[in-house]
């Protein structure tokens, strides 16, 4: 990141009940990138965010021309078998949207979610 510039971040966590959806484009449009999170631990919120992904594509009108895909609470295991997601399966979403893939965990000295906006200014 460049100390000589200032960077303006506004961020939404959108929920993810269907009812929802209809409300991203407002959120987005004219945004220079957009994060998509999901819990490795939660299959489901896997499921979905794929769904997010399709909502903000620029054929729907999003234009933000970053994307970056970030699984979160990497430190953390799934309770079920099965339950949770495996990097690889990550990164094909991720190629299949053209984003790069991040893994992020709030614990440690430097939290891994810095290398995710180092990628942004960069």
């Amino acid at each position: 990141m460049d100390d000589a510039y200032q960077y303006k971040i506004v961020y939404f966590d959108m929920p993810g009940k269907e009812r929802h959806h209809k409300y991203v484009h407002k959120y987005v449009n004219g945004s220079t990138a957009i994060i998509f999170l999901f819990d490795v631990t939660r299959r489901g919120t896997f499921e979905h965010v794929e769904q997010w992904i399709q909502e903000c594509s620029p054929d729907k009108g999003c234009d933000a021309p970053i994307r970056i895909l970030v699984g979160n609470k990497l430190d953390q295991q799934a309770t079920k078998k099965g339950a949770g997601v495996s990097k690889v399966e990550a990164i094909a979403l991720a190629r299949k949207y053209g984003m790069e893939y991040f893994e992020t965990t709030s614990i440690g000295e430097a939290p891994a979610i810095v290398q995710v906006f180092d990628h942004l200014f960069k």
